[in-house]
């Protein structure tokens, strides 16, 4: 049997198929912050962590939002950057 008539079968049956929720959903803010999350997640996964990067854009207060409604078990870890004084780039 295949997924898509599985999927019609468990909705017919008045259920939605059930999505897993991750570990952690990690959130970041600034090029930096974005490119440290990918290291970050990367370590989380090889410890066997479940973790959902976020990876579009957006301010931090939607990515927050995105994170709670994931159903992760950590919906906010979060990486941000901050600029130095009198560094610019």
């Amino acid at each position: 049997m295949g997924v898509e008539r599985l999927i019609a079968l468990i909705r017919e049956a008045g259920g939605e198929p059930a999505t897993p929720a991750p570990d952690v959903y990690l959130v970041h803010q600034g090029e930096h912050a974005s490119r440290l999350g990918f290291r970050v997640a990367e370590g989380l996964r090889d410890q066997g962590i479940d973790v959902l990067l976020h990876c579009g854009g957006g301010s931090f207060k939607s990515q927050m939002k995105k994170a709670d409604g994931s159903g992760a078990t950590l919906p906010s870890s979060s990486a941000t950057t901050r600029r130095r004084p009198g560094k610019h780039s």
